[in-house]
């Protein structure tokens, strides 16, 4: 039974650790920590904990559990996060992560041999090794802020070899631990980020903040030409009618472009064409062209029918393979549909067809469009 594992008094399970099952002489099981209170040094009667009878203790019993209690005392600890009551005496580098016997050869048997053995004098080798390290950073840190802290109120006037000291050691400090976007904050000619082209009322009626702009002017350009990426309102819908005509009116020969969607599921999606938009009817192929989830924060580009990237037709609006098809009206009419994975990359484990795959990008197959912002798209020479 589940109850003959766990401790009668605080009913916690044993374990090989600080809950060690005790017997005791007259019958209860208790562990280690309940009866550690209880273990006076003159005493060799107790109350059992459990049933309130009054027992005798014997001597060698009494020195028995003060061994346990000195080892227990004297060692340090690692429990297994999916065994809690077993130690965790083995390290998985491929994890990282500290496991016990059971996992180490269940989950983690296809690589069981390469798991380090840990034995407590190993945790508490690296814990002072560790301790050392971090005080000499902290140390070193502590004198680079007064450094700082001096040079920004002007206390005293620095050299140039001084000031260039101080610049380097602050980088060595903080550049490896930031990503690319701090970095520039530790530069010495700080560049501020570029403007966001995204108005507040894009931002509000979308649900979007300027980080998805950030990250859609990635997905087109990438990381180091995000920021000199610009975007130009050309059409929205709600402004410019949900007409296809009026549509291509204002973004047909423009350029690059990239469309936001926000269906009546308030899924936020749409697509970009390097080759921009025209009236023209037919499929044309532009293999930097791909569609997107900003809800989902996913990129999906070209996988197959490469010739079906984007349709153009006066009649229709935005049109991508048939993963995105945009009906005239469509905030009035359910016509519009999403066949994801037709042209564009699926997610991984998702099926071409399924519910799944037809639902992921709008909220539904068929859907509604409560807005569409058209953007055309430039990099600055």
């Amino acid at each position: 039974m589940e109850s003959d594992y766990r401790c009668a008094k605080c009913n916690e399970r044993f374990n090989t650790i600080d809950k060690q099952q005790l017997i005791l002489p007259c019958g209860d099981s208790i562990c280690l920590s309940c009866f550690e209170p209880l273990l006076l040094p003159q005493e060799s009667k107790l109350v059992c904990p459990v049933d309130q009878e009054i027992i005798i203790i014997p001597k060698k019993f009494k020195e028995n559990v003060q061994k346990m209690l000195k080892t227990k005392n004297n060692m340090l600890w690692i429990l297994c996060q999916d065994h809690v009551d077993i130690i965790a005496e083995y390290y998985c580098n491929t994890h990282r992560q500290m496991i016990c016997h059971q996992c180490a050869y269940k989950t983690h048997a296809d690589h069981a041999k390469k798991l380090d053995h840990v034995v407590t004098n190993d945790i508490q080798g690296f814990c002072e090794r560790a301790l050392h390290r971090l005080q000499e950073r902290k140390n070193k840190l502590s004198e680079l802020i007064s450094e700082v802290e001096e040079l920004n109120l002007k206390e005293k006037s620095s050299t140039s070899d001084s000031f260039i000291k101080i610049f380097r050691d602050v980088q060595d400090q903080l550049i490896p631990h930031m990503d690319k976007a701090q970095i520039r904050e530790v530069q010495l000619k700080f560049k501020e980020k570029g403007d966001a082209d995204f108005n507040e009322d894009t931002l509000a009626v979308f649900n979007i903040t300027n980080e998805h702009e950030l990250l859609l002017k990635q997905w087109i350009h990438g990381e180091e030409k995000a920021e000199d990426t610009k975007f130009e309102l050309l059409y929205k819908a709600t402004r410019d009618t949900f007409s296809a005509q009026k549509m291509h009116e204002l973004i047909d020969d423009k350029g690059p472009i990239v469309g936001l969607i926000k269906s009546q599921h308030d899924q936020v999606f749409g697509g970009y064409c390097s080759l921009g938009w025209k009236s023209a009817g037919a499929f044309v192929e532009d293999d930097k062209a791909f569609i997107f989830s900003l809800t989902k924060k996913t990129k999906h580009e070209l996988s197959q029918n490469k010739n079906q990237a984007v349709y153009y037709d006066n009649g229709f609006m935005l049109w991508f393979g048939y993963d995105i098809l945009l009906y005239n009206d469509c905030n009035a009419n359910a016509s519009s549909y999403s066949n994801f994975g037709n042209s564009y990359q699926l997610p991984d484990g998702m099926a071409i067809g399924s519910e799944e795959a037809n639902n992921y990008i709008a909220g539904s197959h068929y859907f509604t469009v409560s807005e569409i912002e058209i953007f055309k798209v430039t990099l600055p020479e």
